[in-house]
């Protein structure tokens, strides 16, 4: 059973993981060959000085070169954010690829699976979703890639091009660059982000786990007190261990999931601005917008809502306490529940870079409204 439990914890990433191995972000193992390993570097290296940073460097050039025409910046704008975002994420998880190994290690130890079929059900649930996400955001976000490319002989990627573009096989070949590019950029988000929610449905699901283990201590025939007391401090040693467990994907996921919010506003409030100003007789591109309007916001709402979910889920674990049979327990035993509901008070939270802010629900908004309103106060000045 628990051999059976270890292989399901891998649907929670196992999908990122090997997409992301085709980026060359993890490592191939000690089975590898030198050579082979040498050639997954250079591999890896291909695709940040040939995709990924030209690309973003192209399209800083063009807002440079065009900072005063406000049309140029805001076109531009829109997807030098999203490389950049996805830039940063692919730098991040390259460098952090031994803490992601270790955080998938984690997952797989004794403590972390459950120890019963109700515990598993409950569990379960959480692997269930975490596929559903993939699946749904995965969809979206590659649908998404159609809207880049217009049927005439147009980029919608505005990116600074030093080829004359009135050769075929120039244009092809930018055409063509753009289009492994903006692959590349759409993979990297979505195996990043997927893989971040996965993270949190997971704490999530073991915090469900960690509720119906509070809600039966001390069910049994002839259920000691001692017992009961050791349940107790094997529940205090599992939240302590999610904890920890938590705190380590924070500091591993705050600083590019920080960047992709801040990178998200300036995207919203572009597209927000381009949506203004195209006319209804230009329906396929007002649905493109529509699109990659969309993909954009469900991009940081898996980031904050999952994250919420944690909160939400870690301020309850005192009432599972509280569902238990602690009445019947003795003294000693009612100071531990007491003080273990106090502690549960204090929800856990996903804190950004600045330590102040949390993603949650509320973030979520905010960032939406802020976006609304910066759009609103420059479609003002540029009336």
């Amino acid at each position: 059973m628990k051999s059976d439990y270890q292989e399901l914890v891998k649907l929670f990433y196992i999908g990122q993981y090997n997409l992301l191995k085709c980026f060359a972000l993890w490592d191939l193992g000690e089975e590898i060959s030198p050579f082979m390993r040498r050639l997954y570097r250079f591999y890896f290296w291909t695709i940040l000085t040939s995709w990924t940073l030209p690309f973003s460097c192209g399209m800083l050039i063009q807002l440079i070169l065009n900072i005063g025409d406000v049309f140029e910046v805001i076109k531009v704008s829109i997807f030098f954010a999203t490389s950049t975002a996805a830039l940063i994420k692919y730098i991040s998880i390259k460098m952090g690829t031994r803490d992601y190994e270790n955080i998938f290690q984690m997952l797989h130890q004794q403590e972390f699976l459950p120890q019963n079929l109700r515990e598993w059900k409950e569990y379960r649930k959480a692997i269930d979703l975490s596929r559903q996400v993939w699946k749904v955001y995965a969809t979206l976000s590659i649908s998404s890639i159609s809207s880049f490319f217009n049927t005439e002989r147009e980029f919608n990627v505005s990116l600074y091009n030093p080829l004359n573009m009135e050769s075929d096989v120039q244009y092809f070949m930018m055409g063509v660059y753009q289009l492994l590019s903006l692959t590349a950029v759409c993979f990297v988000n979505l195996c990043f982000d997927s893989l971040a929610a996965s993270f949190f449905i997971n704490i999530k699901g073991q915090l469900d786990v960690l509720g119906c283990r509070l809600e039966n201590i001390g069910q049994g025939v002839r259920c000691s007190q001692e017992e009961v007391l050791r349940q107790l401090k094997d529940c205090i040693i599992y939240y302590q261990r999610l904890l920890d467990l938590t705190h380590t994907m924070e500091e591993l996921l705050r600083v590019p999931m920080s960047t992709q919010i801040a990178c998200s506003v300036m995207v919203l409030i572009a597209n927000f601005y381009s949506m203004s100003l195209v006319s209804f007789e230009d329906l396929v591109v007002f649905i493109k917008l529509i699109l990659y309007q969309m993909c954009m916001l469900t991009q940081i709402f898996i980031l904050c809502y999952f994250a919420n979910e944690i909160s939400m889920k870690s301020s309850d674990i005192s009432f599972n306490l509280y569902k238990s049979n602690w009445y019947d327990w003795n003294k000693e035993n009612r100071k531990l529940v007491l003080l273990m509901m106090t502690r549960f008070e204090q929800p856990i939270r996903i804190k950004s870079i600045n330590r102040c802010y949390s993603f949650n629900l509320p973030a979520f908004t905010s960032i939406v409204n802020s976006s609304y309103s910066y759009f609103a106060l420059l479609k003002r000045i540029n009336s």
